[in-house]
C-alpha cells in the first residue's frame, strides 16, 4: 500500500468520523422521537458499523487498533 493510498485512507474515515459526529449532534437537538431523530439514529448505526468495517480491514496498513474503544 503506497503513502497515498494510506492517506486516502485516513481521509475517509476522517470524513466518516465527522458524519458520525453530525448525525449524534442532530439527534441530541431533537429531545422528542421523531422521524428526524429516527433517521439521526439509523445513519449514526450506518456510519459505526461502516467504520468499524474500515478499521478491521485495514488496521494493519494504517496501524490502527483493531478494536475501536482499544480494549481487550
Amino acid at each position: 500500500m503506497t503513502d497515498q493510498d494510506k492517506k486516502s485512507l485516513r481521509f475517509f474515515l476522517k470524513e466518516m468520523e465527522d458524519k458520525r459526529a453530525t448525525y449524534e449532534k442532530v439527534k441530541s437537538e431533537w429531545a422528542e422521537p421523531t422521524h428526524v431523530h429516527l433517521a439521526a439514529s439509523a445513519q449514526a448505526c450506518a456510519v459505526d458499523s461502516l467504520i468499524e468495517s474500515f478499521v478491521e480491514r485495514f488496521s494493519e496498513d494504517l496501524g490502527y487498533d483493531k478494536r475501536l474503544d482499544g480494549g481487550e
